[in-house]
């Protein structure tokens, strides 16, 4: 008797069923990593991002020598809805700005929140109230943050908050209070002054190298660079760096092995697709420069490069950039 008969026929039967059923979670194969250059943000730390708002209060707005901003806007408009970005720069040249305040019966250190010289733009003014400076009010453009300054315990509410010895910033913050160890420099006398501007800040740019994206140095201490600060991200399925062949490297060797080294991150995952970039070059030189690189599943190669509206110039300006980020917005819209 076939199954067919039997399933048919009248009466009780017992049939069985597998009451956990067995399905393959893909997870998602949308969201995207992105290695570049920013105006501000934390470095070589990888930070989800869901929106351009977003990525402008971690990392700024668009600039000159650098595509990432362009980037994760083309991701956003293309159909891109998640992504994680990693802003790259030299750790030993990057500095934060800084100012040294000096209080009545206090002395501390402001620090802009991540390294750059967009922290020279913050600007501190005092607030006084009826029995003194109550408050400092640190601005940048349209963004302010009020740092108070009432007596708690007999002391300044500003050394309770450097009781944490890394205090962590909350989203949108400008500046954050630290310890005066012997800082050099002159201190702003708040009382004597109406206001000061944050000095001495360093995006790490002039000094930054392909090795800075690709990772792979002997560093002691240990920190990621580059690449390897996606690798505890586990969701991520597509990886571009458009801002590798933008910065204008000497050396194409140096471009080359930290493409390498992406793409060996992304086999070695198994989970992950490299989309890399050419120099803005002729045609021939583009396969040449393609016939360089590994053929592999876990990555591909995308030339020419495309204009894109460019904030920074006039009504209607264009900026010609690498198209891996424009092109993984696409990927993850398909996806």
């Amino acid at each position: 008797m076939d199954v067919l008969t039997a399933t048919q026929a009248p009466g009780i039967r017992i049939e069985w069923l597998d009451s956990n059923a067995q399905q393959v979670d893909t997870g998602r194969t949308d969201i995207a990593g992105f290695l570049g250059v920013a105006e501000r943000g934390p470095m070589h730390t990888a930070v989800k991002v869901e929106s351009m708002r977003q990525f402008r209060t971690t990392f700024g707005g668009h600039i000159e020598d650098g595509c990432l901003a362009y980037g994760v806007e083309g991701f956003f408009a293309n159909g891109g809805r998640t992504c994680w970005v990693v802003r790259v720069a030299d750790p030993a040249a990057a500095r934060a700005a800084r100012l040294r305040v000096q209080l009545p019966g206090a002395r501390f250190v402001l620090e802009a929140t991540s390294a750059g010289k967009w922290g020279e733009a913050i600007g501190v003014r005092s607030e006084w109230g009826p029995d003194g400076i109550a408050a400092l009010v640190a601005t940048e453009g349209n963004r302010a943050q009020r740092i108070d300054l009432a007596a708690s315990n007999g002391l300044p509410r500003a050394l309770d908050m450097l009781a944490d010895d890394s205090p962590e910033p909350a989203p949108g913050d400008l500046v954050r209070p630290l310890p005066d160890q012997g800082t050099s420099g002159p201190a702003w006398v708040a009382a004597a002054s109406p206001a000061a501007f944050l000095a001495g800040g360093d995006d790490g740019r002039k000094t930054l190298a392909a090795r800075h994206f690709g990772g792979g140095a002997v560093r002691n201490p240990p920190v990621r660079w580059g690449i390897e600060a996606l690798e505890p991200v586990d969701d991520i399925a597509i990886v571009a760096a458009p801002d590798l062949v933008l910065a204008g490297f000497p050396d194409p060797d140096d471009v080359r092995d930290a493409q390498l080294a992406i793409l060996a991150h992304c086999m070695a995952r198994h989970d992950r697709v490299a989309l890399l970039d050419l120099p803005r070059v002729d045609v021939p030189t583009a396969l040449a420069l393609r016939d360089r690189l590994p053929d592999t599943s876990y990555g591909a190669l995308y030339h020419p490069w495309i204009a894109v509206a460019d904030p920074l110039g006039g009504r209607g300006d264009l900026r010609m950039m690498p198209p891996s980020a424009v092109v993984a917005g696409m990927v993850a819209r398909c996806d």
